[in-house]
């Protein structure tokens, strides 16, 4: 995901120590495997509730994918894409509609922006894995 690069960096040292060398990718999901142990639903010895928080289930996946996150739900939690992309597809479905609308991006060549696991784009070359090839239009016109 995306955010401050200085905030992510001090994440990664609280999660992997001196040695974190603020490589997202690899403190992430600790990070986020921390989140959801951390924040879990307690219940007391009646059953009810105690603490409010994530149910066991879904703390349970987490942990269980070792906090990895799949790419679906990514982009799930990314409304960027659906909000400031102007489509969004196989590369083939929107570099056609780019082919239709060239004239109002002239200083670009490729309309497919293919989206990478950390949140962002790139031009879309081969589909990744974590991609599964989905890519994007955006941009203003012009």
């Amino acid at each position: 995901m995306t955010g401050s690069a200085r905030a992510r960096a001090g994440l990664c040292y609280v999660v992997a120590g001196a040695k974190a060398k603020g490589n997202w990718r690899e403190c992430g999901p600790a990070y986020r495997m921390w989140l959801y142990d951390a924040g879990r639903m307690e219940r007391g010895a009646d059953g009810s509730v105690s603490k409010r928080g994530i149910d066991a289930a879904q703390r349970d996946k987490v942990l269980k994918a070792f906090g990895k996150m799949p790419f679906g739900e990514m982009l799930m939690k990314r409304v960027k894409y659906l909000t400031e992309g102007a489509v969004l597809g196989g590369k083939t479905y929107v570099e056609g509609i780019f082919e239709g609308l060239k004239e109002g991006y002239r200083r670009r060549k490729n309309g497919a922006m293919e989206l990478k696991p950390s949140g962002g784009t790139r031009a879309a070359g081969k589909a990744t894995a974590d991609g599964g090839g989905l890519c994007v239009l955006n941009g203003g016109a012009g």
